[in-house]
């Protein structure tokens, strides 16, 4: 394992860890659609490591998401600090980082061998902080730790159905152009709301909906953009005859 691969690894925990954190405190549907903003962050991250450029309808759709970010992530719109409503942010830039860093170590990697990587990565990682957290504070272990119905099927399970999903979107990536894979992206948002307010209880204002749809739509104008870009590219470089 390279110093890359372990960064890699890393950036995707951190990335799971704020984001399930924050669910703690911050309603389902605001955690996903600030979440949904990495793709803003791979623009930064892509300059510094990539070396690609930046553009200034970049610059441009980046103020127009912090406008949304702001109205989403303001104090009263969650019951915590809003240094704790902009957590799902911060995982949001530690999954852009990821895909960053997925890049730079090319396309010949294998899906299966990466994702494998990362559970050990990940599961190494949260064992050391927890028994570290415990042997500092001095506290035992608590005896709950010997249901293995409460402390291993449900880890399983999570496991399970998020290795299946990371295979499935790598897969796919690799059959389809990511700005048509990235609209479906988006419907985690709706279902995401659809399940905080109907199973979960929680209810949106109208000014946290407009950050919503702000953010969407200024994740779709991206998409659609690169998409045409990309589209002009290749005609341009198509030969004549």
């Amino acid at each position: 394992m390279t110093r890359l691969h372990l960064l890699r690894s890393l950036t995707i925990t951190c990335s799971l860890a704020t984001f399930f954190f924050s669910l703690r405190y911050v309603p389902l549907s605001t955690a996903i659609t600030l979440f949904t903003l990495q793709g803003l962050f791979c623009i930064g991250f892509g300059r510094v490591i990539l070396g690609e450029p930046i553009l200034p309808r970049h610059i441009l759709l980046v103020f127009i998401a912090t406008v949304g970010v702001c109205l989403v992530a303001r104090p009263s719109a969650g019951s915590g600090s809003i240094f704790i409503n902009l957590l799902p942010l911060l995982s949001g830039a530690f999954g852009g980082l990821y895909i960053v860093v997925t890049r730079r170590l090319g396309m010949n990697q294998s899906p299966f061998q990466l994702v494998c990587q990362d559970g050990t990565v990940a599961c190494l990682s949260v064992l050391i902080i927890y028994l570290a957290g415990m042997q500092m504070s001095g506290w035992p272990l608590p005896p709950v730790l010997l249901d293995w119905e409460v402390f291993l099927v449900p880890p399983v399970t999570a496991a399970v159905i998020g290795m299946v999903s990371s295979l499935g979107m790598i897969r796919a990536a690799q059959l389809a152009p990511a700005a048509k894979l990235a609209p479906a992206s988006y419907l985690e948002i709706a279902s995401g709301a659809l399940i905080g307010i109907f199973i979960f209880g929680e209810f949106l204002d109208w000014l946290t909906l407009s950050g919503i749809v702000i953010i969407v739509g200024v994740c779709l104008t991206n998409t659609l953009l690169n998409e045409l870009e990309a589209r002009d590219a290749a005609t341009t470089d198509f030969p004549k005859m």
